[in-house]
C-alpha cells in the first residue's frame, strides 16, 4: 500500500537535489517532490499539502528561513528539516525561531542520517494524525451518547405521549370513582429523579409545581416507597401545604400509593378528601396503582424502542455518507445490527410485562362492573397502541 506521507525537497544546487531525492525514493515509499527554488516551493504548497519540508539555507531570492516562514503560514503543521553547511550562520537561528524541527549538517551528512531525520518527523506526523482521528471518533462517540441520552430523557417525559395522557386520565378518573373520593391525581417523577409533578388530576386542576422527593405528601410517599393515608386532623400540620400551589395544598385527607416499575418509583397515585379510608380502599388503590405503573412502564418501553430504532436508522444512514473504508463499514454493520435487534424486540412479551399486566387486569376487573369496564377499555387501548406502532415502523434498508 503506497505511503500517504508527502515530502518536499528544496535546494538550489541541482546535484544535491537529485542526490536527496534519489536517497528518499530508494529507501522509503514516501511521495517526494523536489524543486530548486523557494518561489516554486511556496507556490507548490499553495496547491497541495506536504508533511515534511527539507530545505537548504542559502538560495537565490528568498533564503530557506524566509521561505519556511511563508510556507508555515500556508501549512502550519508542516515539519521542517534544515540542511546547512555553516552551523554559525544566523539562518539556523531564524529557523529555530520559526519552529524548525531538525538540522542536518553537510559535514556529517549521509543517507542514513537523512533517513533517520525524516523518519523521526514522519512518526510525529502519523501520531498527530492518529490523535486527530481519535479525537474525531471521540467527538462522534460523545455526540452519539448525547443523542441517546436526549432520547432517554425525552421518553422519560412520558406526558408528551398522547396514549399516556389518555391513560393517566382514565386511571385518575377510575381511582376517584371506585374509591368514591372527590379528587384524584397522578404525580410522575421528573427526569432528575428529585421532583414529582402532578401530570393528571380529576376533581382538581393539575399543576406543574414541582414537589421535591421527601416533601409534601407525594414526595414523602415516593421517598418511603410505601402506601400512606393521612387526614388533616391527624397530621396537625398538613404535609401538602408545604408546597404552595400544589394540588395537595388545602386537602382534608389523602391516600397515596407509589407507582413502582422495574423496582423504581416512577410516581405516586393519590385520592383526596374522602372522610375515611378503609382497608378495601387501600387494597383497591394499590391494585390500580400497580396496573398504572405497569402500563406506564410498557408505554415507556415501546417509546424507548421506537426512539432508539429511529436513532439507529439515523446513525446508520449517516455512516453511508462517511468516507469509504473499514471503520465506516464496521460502524455501518454495528448500527445495522442494533437497528435489527431493536426492531425484533417483542416488547409485549419481554421481561414478563404482558403476563404482569394481564394478571393485574384480571385481579382489578373482579372489583365490580365499573372496574371490569375500565380494564376492558385499558386493554383495548394498549392493543390499539401496539398495532399502530408496529404498522408505523419503517423497513430497515441500509
Amino acid at each position: 500500500m503506497p505511503s500517504d506521507i508527502k515530502v518536499l525537497l528544496v535546494d538550489d544546487q541541482r546535484e544535491n537535489l537529485v542526490e536527496y531525492e534519489g536517497m528518499l525514493k530508494e529507501l522509503t515509499d514516501y511521495h517526494v517532490r523536489a524543486v530548486d527554488n523557494s518561489a516554486e516551493a511556496i507556490a507548490l504548497c499553495q496547491r497541495e499539502p506536504f508533511d515534511v519540508l527539507i530545505t537548504d539555507v542559502r538560495m537565490p531570492g528568498k533564503n530557506g528561513d524566509e521561505m519556511f516562514g511563508e510556507i508555515k503560514k500556508i501549512q502550519p503543521d508542516i515539519r521542517c528539516i534544515v540542511i546547512t553547511g555553516f552551523p554559525g550562520q544566523d539562518a539556523p537561528i531564524n529557523f529555530l525561531k520559526l519552529g524548525a524541527h531538525d538540522f542536518l549538517f553537510k559535514a556529517e551528512f549521509s543517507a542514513q542520517t537523512m533517513l533517520r531525520a525524516v523518519d523521526n518527523q514522519v512518526q510525529i506526523v502519523r501520531l498527530r494524525r492518529q490523535t486527530a482521528e481519535m479525537q474525531k471518533q471521540l467527538a462522534a462517540f460523545q455526540k452519539t451518547i448525547q443523542e441517546i441520552m436526549a432520547t432517554v430523557q425525552s421518553v422519560t417525559r412520558l406526558t408528551r405521549a398522547p396514549e399516556l395522557q389518555m391513560s393517566l386520565h382514565s386511571f385518575a378518573e377510575t381511582a376517584a370513582m371506585m374509591l368514591q373520593a372527590p379528587a384524584a391525581a397522578i404525580f410522575l417523577m421528573e427526569p432528575d429523579s428529585q421532583n414529582l409533578v402532578a401530570r393528571c388530576a380529576v376533581g382538581a386542576a393539575p399543576n406543574e409545581t414541582p414537589v421535591p422527593v421527601g416533601r409534601g405528601f407525594a414526595g414523602r410517599i415516593a421517598q418511603a416507597g410505601r402506601v400512606r393515608a393521612l387526614s388533616r386532623a391527624e397530621a396537625g400540620s398538613w404535609p401538602g401545604d408545604e408546597i404552595a400551589g400544589s394540588v395537595e395544598a388545602g386537602r382534608k385527607s389523602a391516600l397515596g400509593v407509589p407507582l413502582i416499575a422495574q423496582n423504581v418509583c416512577i410516581g405516586v397515585m393519590e385520592v383526596f378528601d374522602k372522610p375515611e379510608f378503609g382497608p378495601q380502599d387501600v387494597e383497591l388503590l394499590s391494585r390500580l396503582a400497580g396496573l398504572c405503573a405497569s402500563t406506564l412502564d410498557l408505554i415507556n418501553a415501546t417509546q424507548m424502542a421506537d426512539n432508539l430504532l429511529m436513532r439507529a436508522l439515523k446513525l446508520a444512514a449517516g455512516s453511508e455518507a462517511a468516507e469509504a473504508g473499514q471503520p465506516a463499514e464496521a460502524a455501518k454493520a454495528a448500527l445495522n445490527g442494533m437497528a435489527e435487534t431493536v426492531k425484533q424486540i417483542d416488547l409485549v412479551g419481554s421481561s414478563g410485562r404482558a403476563a404482569i399486566i394481564a394478571d393485574q387486569i384480571r385481579q382489578l376487573s373482579a372489583y365490580g362492573p365499573e372496574a371490569a369496564a375500565f380494564c376492558e377499555k385499558l386493554l383495548g387501548d394498549l392493543l390499539e397502541m401496539f398495532r399502530a406502532q408496529r404498522e408505523s415502523l419503517p423497513e430497515i434498508k441500509i
